[in-house]
């Protein structure tokens, strides 16, 4: 969930709605983009969201048996 500081608005939300496995959010890239971790029973992925859009990005697609490791400079 994204709130303005000031008013205590909600602006977006990132929300699991069906039988996906919830995302887990592992970081940020820049003020405005967020690394989540989602999927299911096949695989999961790590997705930019860029939460002022809504726009998703695949990072990465890995399924349930990959070890994955990321590093941001």
């Amino acid at each position: 969930m994204v709130v303005d500081e000031d008013t205590g608005r909600v602006r977006r939300v990132l929300a699991n709605t069906g039988p996906l496995d919830p995302p887990a959010v592992l970081g940020f890239v820049d003020p405005k983009t967020v690394l989540v971790w989602a999927g299911d029973a096949n695989g999961f992925g790590i997705l930019a969201w860029t939460w002022d859009t809504g726009e998703f990005r695949l990072v990465s697609r890995l399924t349930r048996v990959a070890v994955g490791s990321l590093s941001l400079t």
